[in-house]
This record gives structure tokens, C-alpha cells and sequence, in this order.
């Protein structure tokens, strides 16, 4: 069962467990009672000598029926005392398997002897000797202990299994909130970058800027969305726009190329994945009218986008160099437990993203 965060939930024992764990033991003694009656009676008792017994001690479908029943409520209820008193946090775990097997043989005396008082009552049967209480203690004693120990490992193996969820836990929080730092950088970087950009535009190319200043708009009504996951169609929207705004900036030096697989569409991947390699080629690149830059996108057939350039390296990096690859590949590592696949021959440079299937 899970909660609706999409944590497995983890119940302590009860009474359901009671009710099973008395089912089981309730069985064992029996098939182990009729093992015995079977096979062991000949070992105790020749067949050819066995003693006469008195009508009274004959056990009847009555008798038998009663101490089934009895059995059973006599574990159950056993079990519901160890439980209870397991799980009770204000004492410390020694504490409270020593209170358990105190009350339990305590539990245990009491309904003894209420049995013995209540089967001598309901069947007109004489008081057993010393030899018949000794074994009647005895075999509620060897249960009880069956009782304790079970009810022992079961809340040990709950509470086992409890750390480990919540070692899960917060190890997915850790992660999530290193994710949620990590996509917490993309906006500022962007932000600064294209705002340089823009300031830079307003001093030669008014008309310019203003359309890179409604691309702009556009750009963050996307960026403000703070998905953890987009489709492969909603990150090529905001890419394009991205593009638009670059070859506002470049004009003829930057060409870009997508060649894109409609069903790659509904495909997902981290937010800016696609946008930060085409940043991360301009900023890398020289681009002028003699060394135009040209980027294509595209996808492939093992459920891949891979975006890639000639390459032809500036003397000179851009501040904030490898911030955005770093960013996307522990994203990847973070959300997918995925690997992105970065390629440099000298000659291209490329980046190949896994798109994931939903």
C-alpha cells in the first residue's frame, strides 16, 4: 500500500496481525498435537498395554471444539497485549520488551488457572493432580514464549523496515531539494545573460531590441512555470524562441537546424535541457560573418536528442563557463538516474540527451 506522496506505507502489528499470527501458531500446535497422537503415542504407551482410562478424562468433540477455541483466544489475546505494549514510544525499547514478558507471564498464570477453574466448571470434571497442572502450565508457558518471541521479531522487523523508509525518505528529499537548487541557477544565469544581451542591443538597434524584448516575454512565461519535467514539443517551443531572440542578436552569423521526430513529442526531459546546449555553443563559438555558426537539433532512433556544432573555440570564455552542462548533467543524474552523453572530436561538439517515455 502507498500514500499519496508515493511512499510505501508501513504498518505496525495489531489486531490484524494478532488475528493472523493466532491462525498460524493455532494450526502448528494442533498438527503438531496430531503428529504426536499418530506416530509418538506407540513410543510412550505399548498399544498392547495401554492403561484404562476414566470416562471423565475421555476427551469428547465438545471438549476438543473448547480448547481449539480456547487456544486461539488465549494467543490472540496474548498477541494483542505483546503489540500494544511493543509500540508504545514513551519507553525505550529494553524497557518495553521487559514489560511485555512480565505482564505476558502474569497474563499467563491468570488464564490458567481461569481455565483449569472454567473446564472443571463446564464439563463436571475432577480437580487435575499436581502432575496435570504442571503440564497444563507448561504447555501455556511454551506457547506464551512462542507468543513473545514472534510478537518480538515482528515489531523488530517493523521498526527495521521503518528506518529504511525513512532513510529513503530523506534521501529523496536531499535529492529533490538539490534538484530544485540546481534548476534554481538555470533562471539567473539566463536572466543575466540575455538582459546583457538586450542592454547592449538598445545603444545601436532600437527596433531590434524591442522585438528581442517581446521574444523575451515570451521566453519567461515559460521559464516562471517551475516544472521539474517538460514534453520534448514544449522544450522545442521555448528553444525556438530562444533562437529567435539569438538570431535578432546575430542575424546572418548564426544559423540553427532542427530535425525533430513528431514521435518524439510527448517525450519528456528536464526543463532547459535543449535551450542550455544551444546557449552553451554560442557562448563557446565564435560567430561573425567569416565563421558563421551553425547548430542543429535533432533527434534519434534509440529515444535521443543530440545537439551539435562545428567546433571553433573563442580565445576567450564567456563568464560562467561550464555552469549550464554541470547544471543539466546532475539534473539528468538527479530526476532520471541517467547519463547525458557529451562528445568533443576537436573537430563537433555534441550533446546527446535521453528523452523518457511516460
Amino acid at each position: 500500500m502507498f500514500n499519496r506522496k508515493g511512499r510505501k506505507d508501513i504498518t505496525p502489528p495489531g489486531v490484524r496481525s494478532a488475528v493472523i499470527y493466532s491462525v498460524h501458531i493455532n494450526v502448528l500446535v494442533y498438527l503438531l498435537f496430531l503428529v504426536i497422537m499418530i506416530y509418538g503415542r506407540g513410543a510412550v504407551i505399548p498399544y498392547e498395554k495401554e492403561l484404562p482410562q476414566h470416562p471423565q478424562h475421555q476427551m469428547s468433540a465438545g471438549m476438543f471444539f473448547t480448547g481449539v477455541v480456547m487456544t486461539y483466544i488465549y494467543v490472540f489475546i496474548l498477541f494483542c497485549i505483546n503489540f500494544h505494549i511493543l509500540k508504545q514510544e514513551r519507553y525505550k525499547i529494553k524497557t518495553r520488551n521487559l514489560l511485555a514478558i512480565f505482564i505476558s507471564l502474569v497474563f499467563i498464570v491468570m488464564w490458567n488457572r481461569g481455565l483449569m477453574m472454567l473446564t472443571e466448571y463446564m464439563f463436571d470434571l475432577p480437580k487435575p493432580d499436581a502432575r496435570g497442572l504442571r503440564g497444563s502450565m507448561v504447555r501455556d508457558i511454551v506457547l506464551g514464549s512462542l507468543v513473545i518471541f514472534t510478537s518480538q521479531i515482528s515489531c523488530l522487523n517493523y521498526r527495521r523496515q521503518l528506518i529504511a523508509v525513512e532513510k529513503e525518505t530523506l534521501k529523496a528529499e536531499y535529492e529533490r531539494a538539490r534538484y530544485e537548487a540546481l534548476k534554481a541557477q538555470i533562471n539567473p544565469h539566463f536572466l543575466f545573460n540575455t538582459l546583457n544581451t538586450l542592454n547592449s542591443m538598445i545603444g545601436f538597434d532600437q527596433k531590434k531590441a524591442q522585438e528581442y524584448l517581446q521574444k523575451l516575454s515570451s521566453i519567461f512565461r515559460y521559464t516562471i512555470q517551475g516544472k521539474d519535467a517538460t514534453t520534448l514539443a514544449e522544450e522545442l517551443a521555448f528553444t525556438r524562441d530562444y533562437c529567435d531572440l539569438m538570431q535578432i542578436r546575430y542575424g546572418e552569423n548564426i544559423k540553427f537546424i532542427f530535425e525533430i521526430s513528431d514521435k518524439y513529442n510527448e517525450y519528456r526531459l528536464p526543463p532547459f535541457s535543449i535551450q542550455t546546449l544551444v546557449e552553451n555553443a554560442i557562448k563557446h563559438n565564435v560567430i561573425s560573418k567569416r565563421s558563421p555558426l551553425a547548430i542543429t537539433v535533432s533527434t534519434g532512433e534509440d529515444d535521443t536528442v543530440t545537439v551539435f556544432n562545428l567546433v571553433n573555440r573563442k580565445e576567450e570564455v564567456e563568464a560562467g563557463e561550464g555552469i549550464g552542462l554541470v547544471n543539466l548533467a546532475e539534473r539528468y543524474r538527479l530526476k532520471y538516474g541517467k547519463e547525458i552523453e557529451i562528445r568533443n572530436s576537436g573537430e563537433v561538439f555534441s550533446v546527446t540527451l535521453p528523452l523518457i517515455k511516460e
